[in-house]
């Protein structure tokens, strides 16, 4: 605040602060050099215009079209960094994987649905479990196992379904966070 210490020279002050901060960024951008982990297959690229990256975005770039992929880059801030490196093979493969996966989630997904639903039939539950009859005959048990337990176990198994899509999302290889939500 001004109220301490020595006074120097705001000009000699922040002329050292940059210098240090230069030199810092220095050692950084070398190790990132040296580091053979740092470097990415991966690039952005601006045009001047409009007609060039269509051009560019839509075109074959080597007769090999597994080497250069060209694709729209997002909002700088909406990169998903961790797959933005994928190869073209592993990312198709991610893909089918994913789409495997998606379509057993909703055949298993409704084995937990149905079983909830059989729970709020008290009758098929003494026919399956006939050594609970005592206690589901209670009137605290019945309207608990009728009325609570059904709506938990949905509310439950919808919770966890969106982390479940998010994680398949990541595993299939979106590239941005936006595409990831949706």
């Amino acid at each position: 605040m001004g109220l301490l210490g020595t006074k120097v020279d705001a000009i000699d002050h922040y002329t050292e602060s940059i210098e240090t901060l230069s030199k810092e960024e220095a050692e950084a951008r070398e190790t990132v050099i040296n580091n053979p982990d740092a470097i990415m297959p991966a690039a952005f690229v601006s045009f001047k215009t409009r007609w060039g990256a269509v051009v560019c975005a839509q075109t074959q770039q080597t007769s090999d079209p597994t080497i250069w992929l060209t694709d729209w880059a997002p909002e700088p801030r909406d990169v998903f960094w961790e797959n933005l490196a994928i190869p073209y093979f592993e990312l198709n493969m991610r893909r089918l994987v994913m789409t495997v996966a998606l379509f057993f989630l909703t055949f298993c997904f409704m084995i937990p649905i149905a079983f909830v639903q059989s729970l709020a039939n008290i009758e098929s539950i003494m026919k399956v479990l006939p050594f609970l009859k005592p206690i589901i005959q209670e009137p605290s048990i019945k309207s608990l196992i009728q009325g609570f337990l059904p709506g938990i176990a949905l509310k439950i198994f919808l919770a966890v379904l969106p982390k479940i899509l998010m994680t398949m999302s990541k595993v299939e290889g979106f590239t941005s966070l936006s595409s990831l939500d949706r």
